[in-house]
């Protein structure tokens, strides 16, 4: 981490967000049952859509993603406590190197990968935030 960057706190809001969004790195296809779960989750959040598509991009992602080619992926979800400790590194080791490295590697693909799950989130999460409020 760059000493000049100060840490980013990580509270229980982030927590539960990371394992939200970990639903989306299973071996498994997710109905409209399981995304309005996930929205509602998500929706009750603190953070833009923007700010939970940047969590998902650079703390998420980095850690899952190579679950999509597993040939025996996880499907039922992934260890709570392997997760967070896997997220919180993320987090921690955030810097200028990384984030080239990912933005000319696995961020493409990322994107494109979950480009259908975040078309079919983001609508629902900005609706349930303004029947919220």
């Amino acid at each position: 981490m760059d000493p000049r960057t100060p840490p980013l706190a990580i509270g229980q809001e982030r927590v539960a967000v990371w394992h939200v969004l970990s639903e989306m790195y299973l071996d498994t296809e997710h109905d409209d049952h399981a995304l309005g779960w996930m929205a509602r989750e998500l929706a009750r959040s603190p953070y833009s859509v923007a700010e939970l598509r940047e969590i998902d991009l650079w703390e998420v992602a980095p850690v899952l993603w190579l679950n999509w080619y597993a040939v025996a992926g996880a499907w039922s979800g992934f260890d709570p406590d392997w997760l967070e400790a896997a997220c919180r590194r993320r987090v921690e080791r955030r810097s200028l190197g990384r984030r080239l490295a990912a933005f000319f590697g696995w961020r493409w693909f990322v994107q494109r990968a979950n480009a259908e799950y975040w078309a079919r989130l983001t609508p629902m999460i900005v609706a349930l935030r303004g029947l919220e409020r």
